[in-house]
């Protein structure tokens, strides 16, 4: 029996799928954000002495809102506000989802991830098709291996994943 490699969750989130042409060259998984370097957060302590704490408080605050903001307006221009829900099993290693369309084995795709984190976030990851079989409902099951994952993306699509898992046995638990 085979072992997986990584820890799985079966989950509905939305996605958009797309094929890749295999002579991409910058193909590099990545982390949909707005603009989080001009954080206030980045201000050297002594900047935050000069203020009054109420002050700085408030202006922390609307950095705060700006940041979401920023986010939403990034998630939303990857298209990631409008995606099909779809079910879907998903690990570090891969993905695997029903879909219309038709892929072929060996074909490359770019998949973009809604996370419902909080706050919401986007990731865009790179991979190869695997299995392709057709369900009696038309739609197509297929399984992506990702690749080229960058460590910030492993580590916030890892942390997603176990924290789902705990959501989903406390609820078994409960029961």
């Amino acid at each position: 029996m085979e072992r997986r490699q990584n820890y799985r969750v079966n989950d509905i989130l939305p996605i958009i799928v797309t094929r890749v042409d295999k002579n991409e060259k910058k193909i590099k998984s990545k982390i949909i954000l707005g603009f989080r370097g001009l954080s206030l957060g980045d201000v050297p302590h002594e900047a935050e002495s000069r203020f009054d704490p109420k002050v700085w408080q408030f202006l922390s605050d609307i950095n705060s809102k700006l940041d979401l903001i920023l986010d939403s307006l990034s998630i939303d221009r990857e298209g990631l506000c409008n995606a099909t829900n779809r079910y879907v099993t998903i690990s570090v290693g891969g993905i695997s989802f029903t879909i219309e369309d038709t892929f072929e084995v060996g074909e490359w795709t770019e998949i973009k991830i809604l996370l419902p984190t909080n706050p919401a976030m986007g990731i865009v990851v790179y991979g190869e098709v695997l299995r392709v079989s057709e369900p009696s409902s038309g739609e197509h099951e297929i399984s992506v291996d990702f690749f080229e994952l960058e460590t910030e993306v492993e580590n916030v699509l890892s942390q997603y994943i176990l924290q789902r898992q705990r959501e989903i046995l406390r609820k078994r638990l409960e029961l």
